[in-house]
């Protein structure tokens, strides 16, 4: 099978470099499109008009392009022209250094690369680890390697994303695998001026042990690996049917 894999860090990723090889290894073939550089936190942002720039990058075993945009430009840009004659099976976005759990999930530039192949009708994953942690990585390619030889990923609904993460290594091997929803707590966010004048700074993180239970924020802070699985259709069906009564009632 063909898998498309992009990411939010850069194309130079040493993780997504080694998922490519894990990819190939399988018995897959590993074509990579992903940002030139950093693009952490975009979200679904996308390069509308203004041309890319985009180039293929030496590497030995599969296909690799670096696109001057964002994750959902470089699947987009993949799937519309460099694989429009022989489209990917599936698209992978990571492995991100990162979470990427609840809320997060609106923000990432690396679940955006995978909802970018979802709108397409494509299966998609996303893969995500505590930043700089080797162990879970480690952990997490073999996890991969495994689920790709087993043809569990084939499990993956067209048009729907896997998003995974993977507990930090310091808590011990993972627990298992639990299939978890969104969670929805926010982010302490705050601004803070700068040195420079009229130049504010964003900080903040999520509070910790306030999780819903069976959400994906606690799944990994209890030590299990979570996935998520999320939909691009974003209609609230009860809030339709809510507002479809009342314009009947009219």
């Amino acid at each position: 099978m063909k898998i498309l894999l992009t990411n939010d860090d850069g194309v130079e990723s040493p993780l997504l470099q080694r998922l490519a090889k894990v990819v190939s290894e399988a018995g897959h073939e590993a074509v990579v499109v992903a940002p030139a550089g950093e693009r952490s936190g975009v979200g679904h942002a996308f390069t509308y008009l203004t041309p890319l720039h985009a180039q293929p990058v030496p590497r030995d075993g599969y296909l690799c392009w670096a696109v001057d945009g964002t994750p959902a430009d470089c699947v987009k840009f993949a799937i519309t022209y460099l694989l429009k004659d022989s489209l990917p099976g599936l698209v992978f976005s990571g492995i991100n250094s990162g979470h990427n759990l609840g809320v997060a999930a609106v923000y990432s530039g690396t679940v955006a690369g995978a909802r970018e192949g979802a709108l397409f009708g494509l299966p998609a994953v996303a893969l995500s680890v505590l930043e700089r942690d080797e162990a879970a990585a480690d952990y997490a390619l073999a996890w991969t390697r495994e689920r790709l030889e087993s043809g569990a990923f084939s499990r993956v609904k067209p048009g729907c994303v896997w998003n995974v993460n993977f507990p930090p290594s310091a808590m011990g091997a993972p627990k298992g695998l639990k299939v978890a929803r969104m969670g929805l707590a926010m982010y302490e966010d705050g601004y803070s001026p700068s040195e420079m004048e009229n130049r504010y700074t964003l900080s903040g993180g999520k509070p910790a042990g306030v999780h819903a239970p069976d959400t994906d924020d606690w799944a990994v802070e209890q030590g299990w690996i979570s996935l998520c699985p999320l939909q691009v259709d974003q209609t609230d069906d009860e809030e339709l049917e809510r507002l479809s009564a009342g314009a009947e009632a009219r």
